[in-house]
């Protein structure tokens, strides 16, 4: 078997690796790219009492949607940038909480996943179980 097919300790091979580093790094930078993007086009227009109270609500509702939006793709920016340093340091493609192979296939859709489908459904079933407890209290 060459070098390229070989499997390593996470179950991916060398040239899953450099497809799945290569998604990383360009999803990166569309990230990137939109955020500085965001962040210019910030509407930063001060409350003037001459608005229209309706223009001011337009104003800050279109203000909230950007921030939302910032903060949702710093938040994928940071998982991505993790996913980055996990490669570096030889822990890419293991579950964060089992230490199993998370599968090629699951990253090649979702390249900074963080842990497995078996660990993330039963993590997801008990989440829901404590969210039913809870509300039935």
């Amino acid at each position: 078997m060459t070098t390229s097919g070989r499997k390593k300790k996470n179950g991916l091979t060398e040239l899953q690796m450099e497809r799945l580093h290569h998604l990383l790094l360009a999803r990166q930078d569309q990230l990137m790219e939109k955020i500085i993007q965001r962040s210019r086009n910030y509407p930063r227009i001060a409350e003037d009492q001459n608005k229209e109270d309706f223009e001011q609500a337009a104003i800050n509702q279109r203000q909230a949607v950007t921030l939302r939006i910032l903060d949702k793709e710093g938040k994928l920016l940071g998982r991505i940038e993790h996913a980055l340093l996990k490669i570096d340091t030889g822990k890419y493609g293991l579950c964060e909480a089992t230490n199993e192979p998370i599968g090629y296939p699951r990253l090649s859709i979702v390249p900074w996943a963080r842990y497995c489908i078996a660990y993330k459904e039963q993590r997801e079933r008990d989440q829901n179980t404590e969210s039913a407890r809870l509300a039935g209290r």
